[in-house]
């Protein structure tokens, strides 16, 4: 019997600020992806998907980059009017 697997695909917005990329990317959102995602209680499989946000594109390219995230923008409104997009994580 196979298991559905959901991907949540987050939008990151400030992701280049100490609490966006620190807190959020590296302490929370990659260890999960990395980790293959979780499992529900009824056997179904989430992973995420980031994607960053911000307004340098070059900061937010390099750690794209860095850690093998394959979306990101420095286009806010799109990133919110995506209906694909599941939640998205703001700047203060």
């Amino acid at each position: 019997m196979g298991f559905e697997t959901k991907t949540i695909r987050i939008a990151m917005d400030g992701i280049t600020g100490r609490m966006g990329y620190r807190q959020h990317l590296l302490r929370s959102i990659l260890p999960i992806r990395d980790a293959g995602g979780f499992t529900l209680e009824d056997g179904t499989k989430v992973q995420v998907e980031p994607i960053l946000v911000g307004r340098n594109e070059a900061k937010i390219r390099e750690l794209a980059e860095l850690h093998k995230v394959a979306k990101w923008t420095t286009d806010l409104d799109s990133v919110i009017n995506d209906p694909s997009v599941d939640t998205s994580l703001m700047r203060p």
